[in-house]
């Protein structure tokens, strides 16, 4: 699968890779999208969970709700959204919204 580039180089960043699923995927990246992940930038300084969060819904106000109950993994492995987690640059980050199924 390819990558949607969000964001431009900024200096004192690190660009960090967002896999998204079902409902958040297809609000942000579009139905049809061959695409399943972004980049983000995030200050050097503050490149955590909550800031990834904090900077998706800046960039994509109409999923905000839905960002508040989404799941986060990093590293394959899902995380505290209490807690404020720190991104590394190579970091894999997933966000899953909720899913029903029958």
């Amino acid at each position: 699968m390819s990558t949607t580039d969000t964001t431009t180089d900024k200096p004192n960043t690190i660009e960090i890779k967002c896999l998204l699923f079902a409902k958040v995927k297809e609000m942000i990246l579009g139905e049809h999208s061959k695409d399943d992940s972004v980049i983000v930038n995030l200050p050097a300084n503050k490149c955590t969970t909550h800031q990834l969060i904090s900077e998706l819904k800046l960039k994509y106000p109409n999923i905000s709700n839905l960002l508040d109950v989404c799941m986060v993994a990093v590293n394959l492995e899902y995380i505290d959204r209490s807690n404020d987690l720190e991104i590394k640059k190579r970091d894999e980050v997933a966000i899953i919204p909720p899913v029903s199924g029958g």
